[in-house]
């Protein structure tokens, strides 16, 4: 199993992180899209 499929695995809703930034959110997409949110900054990740 490669680490991606673990991250598909674990990641199937909005999941929330604190860090000395602030939230993270976690927002899955789609099947490939993950989108990081922090302090109304968004990233894309494909996985």
């Amino acid at each position: 199993m490669k680490s991606n499929s673990i991250l598909r695995l674990v990641i199937r809703q909005n999941t929330w992180f604190t860090s000395e930034h602030g939230k993270i959110c976690l927002e899955r997409k789609n099947e490939t899209t993950l989108v990081a949110l922090c302090s109304g900054t968004s990233v894309v990740l494909f996985i």
